[in-house]
C-alpha cells in the first residue's frame, strides 16, 4: 500500500511521456530553484532547458511546470536533408551530429536513423571579437569567390582550432607562425590584409561556419592551385574544390 501511495506521490512531481522517440519528464518548480540546480539535478544545462521550456530568461517562479529535455530525439533522415538542415532543424551544431552518430564526414541517406542530444549545449561558444576577425581573414582569403568558398574558409579555421595540431582559438589559428614566427599561416595576417574591414557576406558566411555549416567536410587546409608554390601540397588529401581553393586534410 505505501509503495503504491510513494508511486503516485512521485508521479505528481515527475510525468514520462514519449512523442517520437523523445523521453522526457515535467518538474514543478520548488521555492529556491533555479535552473542551474534543477540542470544539474537532471544533468541538463540551462540553455537546454530554456529552449525546451521557450523561456527568454532565467527567471522561473514556484509552482511551475518544466519539461525536462530528453537524453536522445532519434531522427529519420529524409531525401534532400543535409546534416546542416538536420542541426539547425535541432539547434545542434554538425560537429555534434557527427559524434553521437559516429560519422567522419558529411554523406548521410535517407532512411538512415540519427541520434540527437537535445540536452546538449547548441554551439561553441564565439565571442563576437572572434567572429569579427574571422570575417577579416575570410573576406581577405575568399574575396571574389562564391559564397560557399567564404563558408569554406571559415570551416578550415574552426576545423583548426578543434584540432589537436593546431592553436584551439580562433585567434590563435588565425595568427599562426611557422619557423620562429617568420612564416605565417595566412597571408593577409603578414600583409596586412586582416585589418581592412569584412563586408555583409564574409560576416554572414562565418555566422553560417559557427552555426555548423562545413561544405569542407572537415578540412583543415585550403590553398589555390594555380597560385601556390609550395610542393608540400601535394602531400595532402583533398576534400573538394570550391570556386579556386583546393580544401584538404592530411
Amino acid at each position: 500500500m505505501k509503495k503504491w501511495m510513494f508511486s503516485i506521490a512521485l508521479a505528481g512531481v515527475l510525468l514520462f511521456t514519449s512523442h517520437n522517440g523523445v523521453s522526457a519528464s515535467t518538474y514543478e518548480v520548488r521555492s529556491g530553484d533555479s535552473l542551474w540546480t534543477i540542470g544539474q539535478n537532471y544533468g541538463v544545462t540551462t540553455e537546454a532547458l530554456r529552449r525546451e521550456n521557450n523561456l527568454s530568461s532565467n527567471m522561473i517562479y514556484p509552482g511551475q511546470s518544466l519539461s525536462i529535455p530528453g537524453g536522445t530525439v532519434t531522427h529519420t533522415v529524409t531525401h534532400g536533408e543535409t546534416l546542416w538542415i538536420i542541426a539547425n532543424r535541432y539547434g545542434v551544431t554538425v560537429s555534434q551530429l557527427r559524434g553521437w552518430n559516429g560519422l567522419s564526414g558529411s554523406a548521410i541517406y535517407p532512411g538512415q536513423s540519427l541520434t540527437i542530444n537535445k540536452a546538449a549545449p547548441t554551439s561553441q561558444a564565439y565571442s563576437s571579437q572572434e567572429k569579427e576577425l574571422l570575417a577579416r581573414l575570410v573576406h581577405a582569403e575568399a574575396r571574389g569567390e562564391p559564397y560557399k568558398g567564404k563558408v569554406a574558409v571559415a570551416a578550415v579555421v574552426l576545423n583548426r582550432a578543434d584540432h589537436p595540431d593546431f592553436p584551439s582559438s580562433v585567434s590563435g589559428v588565425v595568427y599562426e607562425t611557422y619557423g620562429s614566427g617568420n612564416i605565417y599561416a595566412f597571408e593577409p595576417v603578414q600583409n596586412g590584409e586582416i585589418y581592412r574591414a569584412a563586408d555583409r557576406e564574409s560576416i554572414r558566411a562565418v555566422e553560417d561556419a559557427v552555426n555548423g555549416y562545413d561544405p569542407t567536410n572537415g578540412a583543415v587546409y585550403f590553398y589555390n592551385p594555380d597560385t601556390a608554390t609550395s610542393n608540400w601540397v601535394n602531400n595532402l588529401t583533398v576534400n573538394q574544390r570550391i570556386g579556386n581553393h583546393v580544401f584538404a586534410r592530411q
